[in-house]
């Protein structure tokens, strides 16, 4: 089951508050509704965020391309997948998370109920996630 198309368009677009972002997340993860697609055109186009800088952000790089309803910060993460510094579950305390496949495919892993889960992911595929939750990719 995947989550609500129409509902995760609007995330995308930048048109839901974040409180609505975080509810949603947690309601669809409890429902095991974590993983959803977007059509191709609504993946943000990555060259329009050549000029940003990348910042270190925990165990990523990140560039702020955008900003929810009510101004909370939008990322654009970058990180290799086979790497070290990836390849081991960790969690983010203080934010639910969405993560995009922007280009490419890999592997997610997260300890759902004391199980760990796989999901293998491909281009336009979003996996949605709240805080607190181990996981790798």
């Amino acid at each position: 089951m995947i989550v609500d198309q129409l509902e995760l368009k609007k995330i995308v677009q930048g048109e839901t508050k974040s409180v609505e972002i975080g509810n949603l997340i947690r309601k669809w993860w409890k429902e095991e509704r974590f993983v959803g697609m977007v059509e191709t055109s609504d993946i943000p186009d990555k060259e329009k965020y050549q000029k940003i800088p990348w910042v270190k952000v925990d165990c990523m790089h990140t560039k702020l391309i955008g900003r929810t309803a009510d101004e909370v910060g939008f990322g654009l993460d970058l990180f290799a997948p086979k790497t070290d510094e990836k390849s081991v579950m960790h969690l983010h305390p203080y934010g639910d998370r969405i993560a995009m496949v922007m280009e490419g495919e890999g592997t997610f892993f997260a300890l759902k109920d004391g199980e760990l889960i796989q999901k293998q992911l491909k281009v336009g595929d979003m996996v949605l996630f709240p805080r607190n939750v181990p996981h790798a990719f």
